[in-house]
């Protein structure tokens, strides 16, 4: 398996059988002592083929409906299966693959029309592309030479290509698309149509998938498209045109069961810097419902899972019966309490008379009341009256007037000792991370979410706190304090720096969805390569990278980073040529490495062939692998693969680095 951030190409994954039927003949010999005759051969007919490839499972650069500046790119598809291209004859020529990547122009007076399929034959399941004559077909699909070089196999991390297991077959277009406007990539395919390769070609290719992108005179790439985005950080108050006030809080209305409404504040969990939220609102600010929401959030993530409810209730009743059996114990140290005497240890009969009733209460409550009931509570200083006549209330619950006091020390270090199951504690984790919380509660407003935005943030720690408290008093009807909540949360999630990320939305998000974020801390140069072990970078974990819609990234660090890096998708690079402003395109001569090749510090460049009209942008692909091996050999450099002959070869020279973009503490973009 190759590494992450690296690409290796192969010329061809041929299967073991192309697709066409097989006869099996199948003989029987048996040994001469058995004295028997063996039964007579037996023939199989086997029809192998694979399944036509699924629109959804093919992708393409450009990405489709994209619009930029795409004109030194050579456009491609690329298949999850990494046989498909092999598996059957192209222009009935054994070896030589069977789909081709055909580029048209589709507006103005278009080159070719795709014809929606009719159930007809010869035409694929995209339909048919029929081009204005025969003649206009022959210059625009490639040659059965040609073919073989536009198709190769790419080898890649899984977690760069986004597939099961890095490998994908790729095939790619013969032409440069040269004018404004919008352009059809076409999927074609070439088993049966001998004709092609002839002197008597009929009209129309069978089409397999289709797509179309627009270029504009605009940068449309990866780099020139996340280059154009200004970061900022999420919600900050001294942005004219984020409506926050200087808490980070958002005015917003509230409104009750009867459709009332009143304005009041909500501050989301990510915040411009970790200090915001202790800023002091002003003095006519409407309430703030921040940790309110957050905790009433917790408590329905917590619902929402059978199981976290369950093992919620489970702790909550063994905190109780601890509680209890601390306050029996009690009882037998010190006498009978009446409720006007004290119990050792300071505990007073109040507080083991509660916990009494504690106990009557979770024994009593029916199963829907212990996941949560939110039935009042009886009300205090009337608990005689609660008791009623109830034989077993009053035997564990002697007389006594009023509910002063919390529960007492000793209880509630009793009732600590039951600890969350590893489950709750992998919960809370969760929902440190912002793991479940809607995107409205993240931005509840349009304009702390725009379009093409890139966003830092702080995770707000006092609303993930809320929202932890919210989640583990869950599964009971008995209100458990806020301090007891905090000091539980402490002992089982020390968080001593805060949790930092990005939100990241743009259709980058959608074009490039294995795009890597990744970031480090240490002193880095602005060119410092934070890979190289030379510049002692530490990596920062990524605890969370998602996409909550599908043009928005969210991503969370472990802490504050130096450098964070936004990499371009290495399993699906562009290929393509170079061009200087106002020069011809070129090829730039690349190493086994994929690094240039330089000749005193300057690369060595290949002119691009045409056929034909240059302005046409059809490339003529064997004058061109021809140019690139003289270049090779002029250049020594032994053991690069003959571009002639290998299509790997040829793609490794028309590679175009992935884009980095870098984000880094001090350095000015």
């Amino acid at each position: 398996m190759v590494d992450p951030g690296r690409l290796q190409f192969h010329d061809a994954v041929v299967p073991v059988l192309a697709d066409g039927r097989y006869r099996l003949r199948v003989e029987t010999a048996l040994p001469g002592a058995l004295n028997a005759a063996p039964p007579g051969p037996q023939t199989f007919d086997v029809l192998v083929g694979g399944p036509a490839p699924e629109a959804a499972r093919i992708r393409c650069y450009p990405p489709s409906g994209s619009t930029g500046d795409f004109t030194d790119d050579l456009p491609f598809v690329v298949l999850e299966r990494r046989t498909l291209p092999w598996e059957r004859a192209g222009f009935g020529i054994a070896g030589t693959p069977w789909l081709a990547l055909v580029l048209t122009r589709d507006d103005g007076t278009p080159e070719a029309t795709l014809v929606p399929p009719a159930g007809g034959a010869g035409e694929g399941p995209a339909g048919t592309l029929r081009a204005v004559d025969l003649a206009t077909q022959t210059r625009l699909l490639p040659r059965p030479d040609e073919v073989t070089r536009l198709a190769h196999v790419r080898e890649s991390s899984p977690s760069d290509s986004g597939d099961d297991d890095g490998w994908q077959a790729v095939v790619v277009a013969n032409r440069l698309a040269r004018a404004p406007g919008r352009w059809r990539l076409t999927l074609v395919a070439l088993d049966d149509r001998a004709d092609l390769a002839g002197n008597a070609p009929t009209l129309g290719l069978a089409a397999v998938w289709s797509a179309t992108y627009t270029i504009t005179g605009e940068g449309g790439g990866f780099g020139a498209r996340i280059a154009a985005i200004e970061p900022t950080r999420f919600g900050d108050p001294t942005r004219a045109s984020i409506p926050t006030d200087a808490t980070g809080a958002v005015a917003l209305d509230w409104a009750d069961r009867s459709g009332r409404t009143a304005p009041v504040r909500y501050r989301p969990p990510l915040v411009a810097s970790a200090t915001i939220g202790g800023a002091a609102p002003a003095a006519d600010a409407p309430p703030d419902v921040t940790e309110i929401s957050a905790g009433e959030l917790g408590r329905l993530l917590a619902i929402a899972d059978p199981r976290l409810l369950g093992e919620l209730a489970g702790w909550h009743r063994q905190q109780q019966a601890q509680g209890v059996r601390a306050a029996q114990q009690h009882t037998l140290a010190g006498g009978v309490l009446d409720g006007r005497r004290a119990g050792p240890a300071g505990i007073d009969a109040e507080s083991l008379r509660l916990a009494a009733l504690d106990r009557w209460q979770e024994a009593r409550l029916p199963v829907a009341g212990r996941f949560g009931s939110t039935s009042a509570p009886t009300p205090s200083g009337n608990w005689s009256q609660a008791a009623g006549s109830d034989p077993e209330k009053l035997r564990l619950l002697p007389s006594f007037r009023g509910r002063s006091g919390g529960r007492s020390r000793g209880v509630v270090q009793a009732a600590a000792a039951a600890m969350p199951s590893e489950y709750v504690v992998s919960a809370l984790q969760a929902a440190g991370r912002l793991l479940g919380v809607p995107l409205a509660f993240l931005a509840p407003h349009p304009a702390l979410l725009p379009a093409e935005s890139l966003q830092f943030f702080v995770i707000d720690r006092a609303w993930v706190r809320a929202l932890q408290r919210g989640l583990l008093a869950a599964g009971t009807p008995r209100p458990i304090p806020d301090a007891e909540l905090d000091g539980l949360l402490e002992q089982l999630l020390p968080q001593p720096v805060p949790l930092t990320g990005l939100m990241f939305r743009s259709s980058l998000v959608s074009d490039y969805p294995t795009l890597a974020v990744r970031a480090w801390t240490g002193s880095l140069g602005p060119e410092d390569d934070p890979d190289d072990p030379r510049h002692g970078a530490t990596p920062v974990t990524l605890l969370r990278a998602e996409r909550l819609t599908p043009s928005s990234l969210l991503a969370v660090f472990e802490r504050v980073p130096d450098l964070v890096v936004i990499d371009e998708p290495h399993g699906s690079v562009r290929l393509g040529v170079s061009r200087e402003p106002g020069g011809p395109p070129v090829v730039r001569l690349r190493a086994g490495d994929a690094t240039l090749y330089e000749v005193a510090n300057v690369p060595v460049d290949v002119p691009v062939p045409f056929r034909g009209d240059p302005a046409d942008g059809i490339v003529d692909l064997t004058a061109l692998a021809a140019g690139l091996q003289t270049a090779i050999a002029a250049a020594g450099l032994a053991g690069l693969p003959d571009p002639r002959t290998s299509s790997g070869g040829l793609a490794l020279q028309l590679l175009a680095a992935p884009v980095r973009q870098r984000y880094q503490r001090g350095v000015v973009r």
